[in-house]
């Protein structure tokens, strides 16, 4: 699947369409075409991952990070919000914004995949984006009274606070955002000289 992504659904300019006709190719912004900046991220990562679990060979892997690399690059460039931290989604085909709302599961698969390209990769130029995207999280996403995650943020800052659980709130990506923060960061000799 991944190779298939790769080869046939990631566009020159490193961005992941959501959206196909039944042909597969990308729909039109006016055909129901968009990009959700939080799949860039979450490809980014499951691209790298593989290459790292030592699912590629040779060239292949290397593919896989740079593919997963250009994924990110181009979620940075369409949705990330350099004033707040966090990300924005979904953008058009084009990478023009469609919602200034910050969903929870696109925040953990952007700081999962800026923690695992900062750490592993060495791009160093994704601490300070990860470290605001947390904080936004902490400030904004997080329930300080009884924990989990709320649905979203709106453009003007308003929290669902009753919009905690439903079919689409299982765990999947905070789990994911926590076990990769736990496996990079936790005191090992494999982590010793990160």
């Amino acid at each position: 699947v991944g190779n298939w992504v790769m080869t046939r659904l990631i566009r020159a300019d490193g961005l992941l369409p959501e959206t196909y006709a039944q042909d597969w190719h990308a729909l039109p912004e006016d055909g129901g075409g968009r990009i959700d900046v939080g799949h860039q991220f979450e490809w980014a990562y499951l691209l790298s991952r593989s290459a790292e679990l030592g699912l590629w060979t040779g060239s292949q892997a290397e593919g896989a990070v740079e593919a997963g690399s250009r994924l990110l690059d181009g979620g940075m460039k369409i949705g990330f919000d350099a004033e707040n931290g966090g990300i924005w989604s979904p953008t058009s085909p084009s990478g023009r914004l469609l919602s200034r709302v910050k969903g929870w599961w696109e925040q953990c698969e952007a700081a999962r995949a800026m923690l695992h390209y900062a750490i592993l990769r060495g791009r160093n130029d994704l601490f300070e984006p990860f470290q605001a995207t947390m904080r936004f999280c902490l400030d904004h996403l997080i329930d300080p009274d009884y924990g989990g995650w709320y649905m979203r943020v709106e453009p003007d800052g308003t929290v669902h606070s009753t919009d905690k659980g439903n079919v689409w709130k299982v765990d999947y990506h905070v789990v994911g955002l926590c076990a990769e923060a736990l496996r990079l960061l936790q005191p090992s000799s494999d982590t010793a000289d990160r």
